[in-house]
């Protein structure tokens, strides 16, 4: 009985073997993508897309060797290969991760944006969390002035900024070599310098909708990474401003001439404050220093010619200052006023 078990089984081994010889197997390009893998993280592109192309020999159309090829040849800077390429993908399969992100890139490159931004909201449709599109669309948005949409990537990408920041820094807290300390430390700063990148852009979007306490408040972010950034405290100065509330204005303008007491921006502010608040002496000292370091400065010659003219008296200085005006920009929007001002003080003279 045993020996019939025995030759039962052995029997039944041969058919299985017999089986496993002849089932077709299922072509398998793995040895070939990794050596393209291989060449593409050592940057030799060229070498990688003939691996990927005899991956395709032995797997036709498969999408993971169709991006290899495309994305190296993106990297090649080999545009309309790639763009050709990455379409070829997600003709194959549309949802493959990250192929309308960089049609979307390589659109960029050829300045066609709102196309661009149809292949980055693709991407997101399938792929939500994938920061290089949020920061694509945010940007791309920007861009062409879609500050709505703009203002909502960029307050994605600033948070997962913010949670990278705080994930490294709780990295950081464990290492105990300096060198590791001083790796982690460079990588947070990068993060807070880029975090306080977007949260400019992001203040600039919401001070292009009007909504001036949001643009603040991302605009006081930006000075804690830096307070010292000379546009932030002009754009805060600014926005105070315009809503007339000159002491706030004053204070950021004043901040902005301190942290760089040669930028003529920041002195014609604080010169416009002055003049406002009626201030002449004040907006003449700060107006003129203007004029020192930007003697094109339009707006300064127009503010001190009035004031030479209507408050001090003073017309050959006045005539000065507003025929600047004229030589700087003989278009200029106001230039019928400012000649007739200038005949005006002529004939004043001559008459005397």
């Amino acid at each position: 009985m045993r020996r019939v078990l025995v030759g039962l089984l052995a029997v039944a081994m041969a058919i299985v073997l017999y089986a496993c010889e002849t089932v077709p197997q299922t072509p398998d390009p793995s040895g070939y993508y990794l050596k393209a893998k291989m060449d593409f993280n050592a940057k030799r592109y060229d070498d990688a897309i003939k691996s990927y192309q005899k991956g395709l020999e032995i797997k036709p159309n498969d999408p993971d060797g169709l991006f290899g090829i495309a994305l190296s040849n993106y990297k090649l800077k080999k545009y309309p290969e790639a763009e050709q390429g990455f379409r070829k993908v997600v003709e194959v399969k549309p949802d493959y991760k990250e192929a309308h992100y960089y049609i979307g890139k390589i659109l960029i490159e050829n300045g066609k944006i709102e196309e661009a931004i149809k292949e980055f909201q693709q991407e997101l449709a399938q792929n939500p969390d994938h920061i290089d599109s949020i920061y694509s669309m945010g940007t791309a948005s920007y861009q062409v002035k879609n500050y709505k949409e703009a203002n909502k990537y960029f307050e994605k990408y600033i948070d997962i900024l913010s949670k990278k920041i705080a994930e490294s820094e709780a990295e950081l807290a464990k290492k105990k070599s300096e060198k590791d300390k001083k790796e982690w430390q460079d990588y947070i700063n990068a993060l807070k310098q880029e975090r306080a990148k977007f949260q400019q852009y992001n203040g600039y979007c919401c001070m292009f909708l009007g909504r001036y306490d949001d643009a603040v408040t991302n605009l006081q972010k930006v000075l804690e990474y830096n307070p010292n950034d000379v546009y932030t405290l002009l754009n805060i100065g600014q926005i105070y401003f315009s809503q007339g509330n000159t002491d706030k204005a004053l204070e950021y303008f004043t901040k902005a001439s301190k942290a760089e007491p040669e930028n003529a921006t920041a002195l014609f502010k604080i010169g416009s404050v002055y003049y406002q608040r009626n201030e002449y002496d004040k907006a003449l000292e700060k107006l003129n220093e203007c004029l020192r370091f930007d003697n094109n400065n339009l707006e300064a010659h127009r503010l001190v010619g009035w004031i030479y003219f209507r408050e001090k008296k003073d017309y050959d200085n006045a005539l000065f200052h507003l025929k600047e005006v004229k030589r700087i920009n003989p278009q200029y929007s106001d230039i019928s006023e400012i000649e007739k001002l200038i005949s005006f003080i002529e004939k004043s003279k001559d008459s005397k």
